[in-house]
């Protein structure tokens, strides 16, 4: 890759946490302990802000020298499938957004599964699929749930789908979706809502609607 083309999240052998283009780097420091953490990374184009947030604590941010110019296909688990080491360690709730999430917005969400219906949402993957450490062969696709977004469902290569490791996994316990939808009821039955009969909802659409 070229300077400022390639997007790179993720953990550094060095001990280093890393938001980085290419060869524009934003890096922090870091101590490994194994638990769960909520990992944001923010960047806004207009200004070239970009931030690091560790359970929704700001942890590092800077002015990036030039914009962000690549595009292009993205992979979980390796900067470079094949070229560099693989992740190792256990993914949940993953989603990306079309605008900087404030803070107060990262905080909200840190703990909670989102609906897929949330304003700015444009890929978004919640890994419940499988069962932990079982027998999941054939289970290799995870699904995109942006209902704005939606098609970027990924592909799950090289992993075994059996046993404790390379596998589907128990992720975190997370609260419940809150975004409120409006929902319109198929009164006469054609397939299309009705916006007569409207009403709101949270996340799941009522039977009927």
């Amino acid at each position: 890759p070229s300077s400022n083309n390639a997007l790179q999240v993720g953990f550094r052998f060095s001990g280093q946490f890393t938001f980085s283009f290419f060869a524009n780097d934003l890096d922090v420091a870091i101590a490994s302990d194994n638990q769960w953490h909520s990992w944001t990374v923010s960047y806004n184009a207009a200004t070239n802000s970009r931030r690091i947030y560790r359970d929704a604590v700001l942890i590092a941010q800077d002015v990036a020298p030039a914009d962000y110019q690549g595009s292009g296909n993205f992979f979980l688990g390796s900067a470079i499938p094949g070229v560099y080491p693989y992740y190792n360690g256990s993914l949940d709730e993953f989603s990306i957004w079309n605008y900087s999430l404030s803070p107060s917005e990262i905080s909200a969400i840190q703990n909670t599964e989102l609906c897929g219906v949330e304003s700015g949402l444009i890929a978004y993957y919640n890994f419940d699929y499988g069962t932990a450490g079982g027998n999941n062969t054939g289970i290799n696709t995870l699904p995109d749930l942006a209902s704005f977004g939606g098609t970027n469902t990924g592909t799950l290569n090289n992993f075994t789908l059996n046993g404790a490791t390379s596998n589907w996994v128990a992720g975190q316990v997370y609260n419940p979706g809150t975004a409120v939808i409006t929902v319109y009821q198929d009164s006469d039955g054609d397939g299309y809502g009705n916006p007569s009969a409207s009403q709101s909802a949270t996340c799941t659409p009522p039977p009927g609607h």
